[in-house]
């Protein structure tokens, strides 16, 4: 019998996480769910495990991939999704407010990447998928410190993509546009406006939800997959054309 194939998932406890997660629980692989949200390690199947991690924290990143390992063995396919989504006009961002988004959105991959990588080398194959955003190919305002994250994020994975691709390991980011989550509910109350201008963008003219990036997902994880990588996949309803 094959073992299945172990994924991490960050971020997971709602939204787009948890629609990952949950995916590729259905497709029979073993999932490790993070978020600060989750209060204990538990195993919530025999092949789910859910645990509490601040991914901001190289510590607590190491804990929780070492947990995986003990319970699943080695991390095959890592996908980091955790991230936050602050509007503000750049000149009231605190350089509390920037750090913070960075080590969120950035440190976060970083952290994850060093942690999983050397036994996705060393076995020779590995997929590594990190959210982006399209907002970095559009300059939106009032989201400096936001778009800067996740061009970040583009070029890490890039680098990142350059250096392990002989060893069997893909690199690739996802773009979405504003998606239709609990964490940014408060968006579509207090500025709806900004919604329907994304909409409007689309060439697909709805809001988009997270099973609209399930199906992207799932190839950049697969074998079929193999010899793409160091690429940014924009699945934001045509609103970025290239």
């Amino acid at each position: 019998m094959v073992k299945p194939r172990t994924v991490i998932v960050t971020g997971a406890a709602r939204g787009i996480g948890a629609a990952i997660a949950e995916m590729f629980a259905g497709q029979g692989y073993n999932v490790a769910s993070a978020d600060l949200h989750f209060a204990d390690f538990k195993m919530e199947s025999s092949s789910t495990l859910i645990g509490p991690c601040d991914v901001r924290d190289s510590d607590s990143v190491s804990q929780f991939v070492r947990n995986v390992e003990d319970q699943f063995g080695p991390a095959d396919i890592m996908v980091n999704n955790a991230g936050i989504y602050p509007m503000q006009p750049c000149q009231t961002i605190s350089a509390d407010d920037w750090r913070r988004v960075m080590a969120t959105n950035v440190d976060s991959i970083f952290h994850f990447c060093q942690a999983t990588l050397p036994a996705m080398r060393e076995r020779g194959w590995g997929r590594i998928i990190n959210i982006s955003s399209n907002t970095f190919f559009m300059g939106l305002p009032n989201m400096a410190h936001y778009i800067a994250s996740k061009g970040a994020v583009i070029g890490l994975s890039r680098s990142l993509a350059a250096e392990v691709g002989a060893d069997g390991v893909t690199v690739n980011c996802i773009a979405p546009n504003f998606t239709r989550t609990e964490g940014t509910a408060i968006v579509e109350r207090e500025a709806p406006e900004v919604v329907a201008q994304t909409v409007a963008s689309q060439a697909i003219p709805r809001v988009a939800v997270p099973a609209d990036l399930l199906g992207t997902v799932s190839f950049l994880a697969s074998d079929a997959a193999a010899f793409m990588t160091g690429q940014t996949l924009v699945v934001d309803g045509g609103t970025v054309k290239h």
